[in-house]
């Protein structure tokens, strides 16, 4: 996993450290609106094809390979239960993390073919096998992250998802609620790519500070 270029995910008039601190000032002053749960990020990579041809096409829907595939380019909460509030600032510039992230679930292990015998139909028990969402490192998926930063003040290093395609959002309560998505892009301006920063060393709590920063953000 390599270190990026600052230049790549920050407009050239704010340095990282610019960025992340009016993100800062922005939570601490509370001047953002909320905009629902953040269920689920994702982004584009590189996976290997290895093996792949005309004559032996890739797997289709639902094999292992795309299993593993869109497990390495996710971050999912599963449900909006435990999903961290995704909010913007109220000038609309800046999507905010204003309670972090929680620590992911553990997710269905994409190499599982399903039952060789279906349970019982009153079983609650959850015979499926899961795996954690590591952000690197994962013996199964690969490295989640493309690379990794580091804050030259504060001296943290944070972990690079880009680029960022799309945010799905649980917004409203109750009845009135509903599933949406944000559309992620490059920022035509200035070429920057959206992009999730993460914080390395989570808390204690096992929560994560994050940011988003470069490209821009459109609701789909």
């Amino acid at each position: 996993m390599s270190a990026a270029s600052p230049a790549i995910i920050t407009k050239p008039t704010f340095t990282l450290t610019d960025r992340i601190r009016i993100q800062q000032q922005r939570i601490q002053d509370r001047d953002y609106t909320r905009i629902g749960k953040l269920t689920a990020v994702v982004w584009e990579g590189q996976r290997s094809t290895t093996g792949s041809s005309q004559a032996n096409p890739l797997p289709g829907m639902f094999s292992k390979w795309q299993r593993k595939t869109w497990a390495s380019l996710t971050l999912d909460w599963l449900s909006h239960r435990n999903a961290p509030i995704l909010a913007i600032s109220r000038d609309r510039n800046d999507l905010l993390l204003p309670f972090r992230l929680p620590a992911l679930p553990d997710i269905p292990d994409p190499r599982w073919t399903g039952h060789k015998v279906a349970p019982a139909p009153n079983s609650k028990e959850d015979h499926v096998p899961r795996i954690p969402q590591l952000l690197a490192g994962c013996p199964v998926v690969g490295d989640r992250a493309s690379g990794r930063i580091t804050d030259r003040i504060s001296g943290k290093t944070f972990l690079i998802f880009r680029p960022l395609t799309e945010l799905q959002v649980m917004c409203g309560k109750g009845q009135d609620s509903g599933f949406g998505r944000i559309l992620c892009c490059t920022d035509p301006a200035d070429r920057t790519l959206a992009a999730l920063l993460i914080n390395a060393e989570p808390d204690r709590d096992g929560s994560m500070e994050a940011y988003f920063v470069g490209g821009s953000f459109h609701a789909g």
